[in-house]
């Protein structure tokens, strides 16, 4: 299952065929799903509660369809960008942590980089049980590509 807030299936499916995959035929297959909700920053006004119950069921049968065990969502951001409210913002991603180890989902999950924390509001890299850190880094016109696990519970990294 692969859940995308910025790039749409038709972008995705572009993306991938660069690297020699066909998305498109293996969502004919049923063997991946892929969803792109749009959520316009913008547009979000915080009044009340937030609560991502309508995400959990989309997800849900998303999963269901493809019988997935695996999850993606590209970008974490996208889903909280317009919240204020941190103690919110924490229960509600701790709340998406907990829905996925429930249902035994393995997720892959983008972040964007924050100040002084791995992560923009510095809470995913806690609820996770690996943190990987993609880097690029430009010295003299030589672009060199890191990658860092960060923390891998569990074991000895």
């Amino acid at each position: 299952m692969f859940l995308a807030f910025e790039e749409t299936e038709e972008d995705l499916a572009k993306n991938v065929r660069t690297l020699g995959y066909d998305l498109d035929q293996l969502v004919a297959d049923k063997k991946l799903a892929v969803d792109h909700i749009h959520l316009d920053p913008a547009e979000i006004e915080e009044a009340g509660l937030y609560d991502l119950g309508g995400l959990f069921v989309r997800l849900g049968a998303a999963v269901a369809t493809v019988k997935a065990k695996r999850v993606v969502i590209d970008t974490l951001e996208v889903l909280f960008g317009g919240l204020k409210d941190t103690a919110m913002l924490r229960s509600e991603v701790q709340r998406l942590f907990r829905w996925l180890r429930d249902r035994d989902l393995t997720a892959i999950i983008t972040a964007e980089r924050g100040d002084g924390a791995i992560t923009r509001y510095g809470l995913e890299e806690y609820v996770s049980d690996c943190v990987v850190l993609l880097d690029q880094r430009v010295h003299e016109l030589s672009t060199t590509r890191r990658m860092r696990v960060v923390k891998y519970r569990g074991s000895q990294h």
